[in-house]
């Protein structure tokens, strides 16, 4: 590819159309086509040319070429040449542009930016960066990342959204430290940011949180129940039987119109007790009194993991 043949894509790549319908634009065309690309030659000349471009807008598109080369590559030199970029650009669509395409890379690139070049970003006063910068710490030292994200749940506290991306990116580089700050980030009265905290809290923690996975089944927020659920289906015990029993009879207590999985997950953990007398009426009563009840994977989950041919509870 030439130098007028890339500045010809970025042209298309930024084309205003008046086509009906957006898969079907000049534009839309032009970004799947450098979604493919491959080619090693193309990186050079797009350096060089990212540096003469004043149009934020060509420069943006520049850099979702050189990402896409860069992953197809697996070039780690591309990746850093974005995390350098970071410092030249100010305009805040091309920022988060820049940081989204770093936080979908895994840990493979682990170390190619330091928390020290991604902390102006992580505490921008456009909450389009900082939301996106939150999510690219897992790339830099676990240590240092883990520290100051944590340090980040009590400085941001006020902000609506933050801790949950916070508390995300925690899942990948934080430990055993991390756990009271997220306890006490589980009581938090957006649902969302808790439901955040009892995942993370999922993969960090133990056996040992049990009680607080069943207290948290109390709450009003169905997805707090549903990770407080998923937590005891991780670390749960007998213990924990007739809260998720209770759960059982909530869920289909009417039809349902949303189909999930937080009943298998329910029943799952209920299917490691087979013998336990309650977990015996539980499944009886739901086949024989509920079973119009159930969505048909559900129906289908039940035939195949806890009705063994041997058993007659109903003919189906």
């Amino acid at each position: 590819m030439t130098e007028q043949q890339l500045l010809d894509l970025i042209e298309r790549m930024n084309h205003q159309g008046d086509t009906d319908t957006s898969d079907d634009s000049i534009s839309w065309h032009a970004f799947r086509y450098a979604e493919t690309l491959q080619d090693r030659t193309i990186i050079p000349l797009a350096i060089d040319l990212v540096e003469r471009l004043e149009s934020h807008e060509q420069r943006d598109s520049l850099y979702f070429i050189l990402y896409h080369i860069g992953r197809h590559l697996g070039d780690r030199d591309v990746f850093l040449f974005l995390v350098d970029r970071l410092g030249l650009e100010s305009n805040k669509y091309v920022l988060s542009s820049l940081l989204r395409h770093l936080a979908t890379l895994g840990d493979g690139y682990q170390g190619i930016v330091s928390v020290k070049q991604l902390v102006p970003y992580a505490t921008h006063s456009a909450w389009q960066v900082k939301y996106d910068a939150i999510q690219v710490f897992h790339l830099c030292d676990p240590i240092e990342a883990e520290c100051f994200l944590r340090t980040q749940l009590t400085v941001q506290a006020h902000d609506p959204m933050a801790p949950q991306y916070l508390v995300g990116e925690l899942s990948y580089v934080g430990d055993k430290e991390t756990i009271p700050s997220l306890i006490k980030l589980a009581e938090h009265q957006n649902g969302d940011v808790a439901s955040s905290a009892i995942r993370t809290l999922t993969q960090l923690g133990d056996e040992s949180l049990l009680p607080l996975y069943i207290e948290w089944m109390s709450r009003r927020s169905i997805g707090v129940k549903y990770e407080a659920m998923y937590a005891i289906s991780v670390h749960g015990n007998e213990s924990a039987i007739p809260v998720i029993i209770q759960r059982v009879r909530q869920l289909i207590s009417r039809k349902r119109i949303v189909e999930d999985d937080a009943l298998i997950v329910a029943m799952t953990f209920l299917s490691r007790y087979p013998d336990h007398v309650d977990v015996i009426r539980i499944i009886d009563w739901m086949i024989k009194k509920k079973w119009d009840f159930l969505f048909s994977h559900e129906q289908e989950w039940l035939r195949r993991k806890i009705v063994s041919p041997e058993q007659e509870l109903f003919d189906l």
